[in-house]
């Protein structure tokens, strides 16, 4: 994948700053690109994360890690280490794009039925140690296709955005829209933010139905029945 300065001018101009963690054949790559007057430093870079620290006017620091998580259960599970690390630097954390993990059935619709398997574990021990909700959406339910006709096709959701509790109480009006794909097999997710009101605080807990089918599991330091 070839993506360079002018590559940026000409989609979107010369107001935006970029990174690139380049593709391995066909496969990965990720680009990310923000406006000139946001100070961002990448603090983790490889296959599947780019890890960004971001500083809002005033100072304030956050964190966002951008993910392209692998089929593999086993290399997905790097990943998950690796904001695991980003995590650690405290305040607000951003954690979102493609995981390739369906949760539920409610998630996915064609071809074989879910079932809840070592990935889906993983994944919700994940969200749960670092303490991350789910935005929801607005839009349609599932964030890709495979794109084949008739029965072979399937849609599964398999994009997401998560904000911490630092994140949460920071940002309480974000929102995340599923746009409509256009030359891809994943949708854009927009993520729209609205200025902080002081003062007011919210501590919402996105709960996954995934997590019924665990014999113990833990929201907010409270086992669940």
């Amino acid at each position: 994948m070839k993506f360079d300065r002018k590559d940026v001018d000409r989609l979107l101009g010369r107001n935006w700053n970029f990174f690139v963690q380049p593709s391995v054949g066909l496969s990965g790559g990720i680009i990310v690109l923000w406006r000139d007057w946001v100070k961002v430093k990448v603090v983790h870079s490889s296959r599947q994360m780019v890890g960004l620290q971001l500083e809002q006017m005033g100072g304030k620091i956050w964190h966002c890690c951008c993910i392209y998580a692998s089929k593999e259960t086993a290399t997905r599970r790097i990943v998950l280490q690796q904001a695991r690390k980003i995590a650690e630097l405290g305040g607000p954390l951003l954690v979102a794009g493609d995981f390739n993990v369906v949760m539920s059935q409610e998630e996915k619709k064609g071809g074989k039925k879910f079932s809840y398997g070592p990935a889906q574990d993983e994944f919700s021990d994940f969200i749960q140690e670092l303490q991350l909700c789910d935005l929801g959406f607005i839009g349609n339910r599932y964030t890709w296709c495979n794109n084949k006709d008739g029965l072979a096709r399937i849609y599964e959701r398999l994009d997401r955005v998560f904000l911490n509790v630092d994140g949460v109480s920071e940002f309480t009006g974000a929102t995340v829209y599923h746009l409509t794909r256009l030359g891809s097999d994943h949708c854009p997710l927009l993520i729209q933010f609205s200025k902080l009101e002081l003062g007011c605080i919210s501590r919402r807990t996105q709960f996954e139905n995934a997590w019924l089918h665990r014999p113990q599991t833990r929201c907010g330091g409270n086992k669940m029945a």
